[in-house]
Formats: C-alpha cells, sequence, structure tokens
C-alpha cells in the first residue's frame, strides 16, 4: 500500500477512497445529500450534529447556513460516486486534512452503518492521499475527477479504453450530476448551495474563463487508451 506523504501548508492534495471489497457506500439519494452535507460541515472547527438539526424539525436546507469559521483545508474539487469519492484540497491549517477527513469519513460511516444496520470498516482502510505539485497534473485532475461520473452512463463505462460512443449524452449527463462541483464551475456562479463547499480562491486553475474550462474538461473526451 503507499504511504501516505507528509502534509504540508499550503501544498495541495488529492484524497480518495472507495468501499470495502468495492462496494457502495453511496445508495440512495439520502446517502448522496448527507455525504455531500458532510464535506460543508467538516471543515469547519465547530462541531455540528446533523441528528440533533433533524431532531429540532430543521431540513438540510438548514445546514448549509451554518457559518464558515476557520476552515481546515481549501477544496478545489469533489466528485462523489456510487463507490468511491474524490475530493481535491489544500492545507491551509496544520493537520487541516487529517482532521478533515478524519471527521467527514467517521461521520458518514457511523450513519451508513446505522441506517443499514452493519458493523465494521465501510471504506478500504484509511484514505489515499497523492500530493500534488505541478501544474500539467492540476489540470488533468480537475479534468479527471470531474469526468468520473461517464463511467455512469449506460454503454460508455469503457470509454477511457474505446472512445465516448454518443458525445452530446455525455455532456448533458455531466451537466446534470449532482454529486461533483463540476455543475458550480460550469455555472459560474454560487448557483446552488452545494457550491459553498468550494474554497478554493487560491488554486492555481489558469482556465482563463468558464468556456475554456470547459473546453479543457470536455477535450479529455476525445482522448482513449
Amino acid at each position: 500500500m503507499a504511504k501516505k506523504p507528509e502534509f504540508a501548508l499550503n501544498e495541495f492534495y488529492h484524497l480518495y477512497n472507495r468501499g470495502v471489497e468495492g462496494r457502495d457506500i453511496y445508495i440512495d439519494i439520502h446517502d448522496y445529500r448527507r455525504a455531500v452535507v458532510l464535506l460543508f460541515l467538516a471543515n469547519k472547527t465547530a462541531r455540528v450534529d446533523i441528528d440533533d438539526y433533524f431532531q429540532k424539525g430543521l431540513t438540510f436546507l438548514d445546514l448549509w447556513d451554518v457559518q464558515q469559521q476557520d476552515p481546515r483545508v481549501e477544496i478545489g474539487v469533489w466528485c462523489l460516486m456510487p463507490n468511491h469519492f474524490h475530493i481535491f484540497v489544500r492545507e491551509i491549517k496544520d493537520g487541516g486534512i487529517s482532521e478533515f477527513m478524519k471527521i467527514f469519513s467517521t461521520a458518514y460511516s457511523m450513519y451508513f452503518n446505522a441506517k443499514y444496520k452493519r458493523q465494521g470498516r465501510l471504506t478500504q482502510g484509511s484514505y489515499k492521499a497523492v500530493h500534488v505539485n505541478n501544474d500539467r497534473y492540476f489540470q488533468y485532475l480537475f479534468s479527471y475527477i470531474h469526468l468520473n461520473p461517464v463511467k455512469l452512463i449506460p454503454g460508455e463505462r469503457a470509454w477511457k479504453e474505446e472512445g465516448i460512443k454518443n458525445q452530446d449524452r455525455v455532456e448533458k449527463f455531466l451537466d446534470t450530476y449532482a454529486y461533483s462541483s463540476f455543475f458550480d464551475y460550469k455555472k459560474g456562479s454560487p448557483s446552488r448551495v452545494e457550491s459553498k463547499i468550494l474554497t478554493n480562491k487560491n488554486f492555481p486553475w489558469k482556465f482563463g474563463s468558464i468556456r475554456s474550462m470547459e473546453k479543457d474538461v470536455l477535450s479529455w473526451l476525445s482522448q482513449k487508451g
């Protein structure tokens, strides 16, 4: 197993993990919604008890009103898939990544195990982390993470090896996939509450414009092998 890098302030890292034995970890819309709001809440120093909110008659939308205070990391990209997740972050506080991932992973695992009446690890051990330290890798990860959902489209699972079969269908699917940050970048404005997850002012994307970003991401669809 690859050893985690030593996290350093102001450095960038790709964080990911998948379900134990490849199992799905997000099964229905409620699971996705729980994980998405935890991405937001785990990046705060103040503890927020989601179930306590619900017991008070509040809703998921109310959770997004929790004020952002001293975030642990900057989140530049995120994507949830049925059996795994990807998060692209920058360390902005000593121990920030470790604390963020501990809260996110533990809180979601406890929710999932309670809901589905299971015990034990939900994911394949500790999360994985890769240090991102050059511009080309930055650009690649931005596209790679956001294009993960293409594999969910019937007939496109092997698109990387065989090429895209229906470009229009793929682009429309990506435009409406709710469980990634691509929508927030594409729209170019904070038009949904999930955009609050992103705290990426120091990410050197160098796209120039929203259209050039889309062009760069979609250009990877024409590559295979």
